[in-house]
């Protein structure tokens, strides 16, 4: 009990199209290619009460193509680009472990088209993941983790906003039970359209950080935050 996998941790290709949600660019008509590609998942798909799991959610970039971190600021007249919003709507019972999602460093530069601004972004493929614990006493049988992701991605011509609603499975076994520990995919359940993935983002928590902070360091703030 309160076991929790050690090291990054892949989830399996999509075998579904609902397991997987493409960001498509391109004239109508014509030929799209896929900007952003999503998937969802847990980092073990069978979890005992006392077991902690990580919620991941896995995106892979189109070349030249990025989106903004999830602490990427704005300039004091609010102009900027629209930072990474992910967020778990339903714990279906668990509790969280992590006050939000982190991911990789972002990459820091300063902004060609926002003077005095410095744009956070992620390229190429990440993965974002937040922990939660299963109580002692919850009860044997199958918990659905919700959440919405909304993003804004850029080249340097264009930037698109989208976004989705998404559901992952999670089975509960009993003590005498042995879990698997292979991770599992969640399902996307909604899209959003550019309207709905803009308001997400308006609406989402502005966090601190977009990276794990260290242990030392967190004790030291809880520390202090106790004084």
């Amino acid at each position: 009990q309160g076991l929790l996998a050690a090291g990054p941790v892949s989830l399996p290709a999509a075998q579904q199209p609902s397991q997987k949600f493409e960001q498509l660019s391109g004239p109508r008509g014509g030929t799209q290619v896929a900007v952003t590609s999503w998937r969802v998942g847990v980092d073990r798909g069978q979890v005992q009460p006392g077991d902690r799991v990580k919620v991941l959610v896995g995106v892979e970039l189109a070349p030249e193509w990025h989106i903004y971190a999830f602490d990427q600021g704005l300039l004091p007249d609010d102009s900027g680009p629209n930072r990474t919003v992910i967020e778990l709507s339903d714990l279906a019972g668990l509790t969280a472990v992590d006050p939000q999602f982190y991911g990789p460093a972002p990459h820091a530069a300063a902004s060609a088209q926002y003077e005095g601004l410095t744009e956070k972004t992620w390229e190429g493929k990440a993965t974002f993941e937040r922990e939660l614990e299963v109580p002692a006493r919850v009860a044997a049988g199958p918990l659905v983790v919700k959440g919405t992701a909304a993003w804004q991605a850029c080249n340097a011509e264009i930037c698109k906003w989208a976004g989705f609603e998404f559901e992952i499975p999670l089975e509960v076994v009993g003590a005498d039970a042995e879990p698997q520990a292979a991770p599992a995919l969640g399902q996307i359940r909604q899209p959003l359209k550019m309207s709905q993935a803009q308001n997400a983002i308006a609406a989402g928590p502005v966090v601190a950080q977009a990276v794990r902070p260290a242990p030392g360091a967190r004790e030291t703030r809880q520390t202090a935050a106790a004084a």
